[in-house]
Formats: structure tokens, C-alpha cells, sequence
């Protein structure tokens, strides 16, 4: 009797790391992608400050207009200010969101495996 037994609690145990594996390996892909995302919306955003920045130079250089300068300027620094905030804030809650997903899936296979394992070693 204690030979199959060993062996059904062999294959479940296999079944949860296989499954964790899995799990983590997707979380992380997926963290990265998201990552890869915002990276590349960062760079388009600086990319486009960079534009706004040549324009406002240009436009300072055509009149010379010292409030006109200063208004843009700060402008332009609240709306980097304000993405940059946007950026970190989704950054952030990417993260606690993949963590507490994984946490759950995690809790979800592990407590009915050890509650089989339980049983049957009972």
C-alpha cells in the first residue's frame, strides 16, 4: 500500500512546482513587456518635451518676449513634472498588482495540495 501511496503524492507535489514555474515565469514576462511599455512611452514623451522645447527656442529666438518664455517654460516643466508622477504611480501599482495576483495563485494551488497531501498521508 505505501508504494502507490508515495507515488500519488509525488505527481501532485510535480503538478504545483510545474505550476508555480509556470506562474512566475508569466508574471514575469509580463512585467517586463509592461516595463518595455513604459519605457518606450518615456522615451516617446521625452522624445516629444525635446520637440516642444526646439519649438519654444525657435519661438523665443522669432519674439523676444521675456513672459511668453517663462509661461512656456513652466508649462512645459509641470506637464514633465505631472507624466513623470503618471509614470511612477502606474509603474507602482503594475507591481503590486502582478505581486498580490501571484500571491493569490500561489495560496489558491498550494492550500488544496497540501490539504490532499493531508488527507492522504492521513
Amino acid at each position: 500500500c505505501k508504494l502507490p501511496d508515495a507515488k500519488f503524492i509525488q505527481h501532485p507535489l510535480l503538478i504545483v512546482i510545474i505550476i508555480i514555474i509556470i506562474i512566475t515565469t508569466i508574471s514575469i514576462i509580463i512585467t517586463l513587456i509592461i516595463i518595455i511599455i513604459i519605457i518606450i512611452i518615456l522615451i516617446t514623451l521625452i522624445i516629444i518635451i525635446i520637440i516642444i522645447i526646439i519649438i519654444v527656442t525657435i519661438f523665443v529666438i522669432a519674439t523676444i518676449n521675456l513672459i511668453i518664455v517663462i509661461i512656456i517654460t513652466i508649462v512645459v516643466i509641470v506637464i514633465i513634472i505631472t507624466i513623470i508622477i503618471v509614470v511612477i504611480i502606474t509603474i507602482i501599482t503594475i507591481i503590486v498588482v502582478v505581486v498580490v495576483v501571484f500571491i493569490i495563485i500561489i495560496i489558491i494551488i498550494i492550500i488544496p495540495t497540501v490539504t490532499v497531501l493531508i488527507i492522504i498521508s492521513t
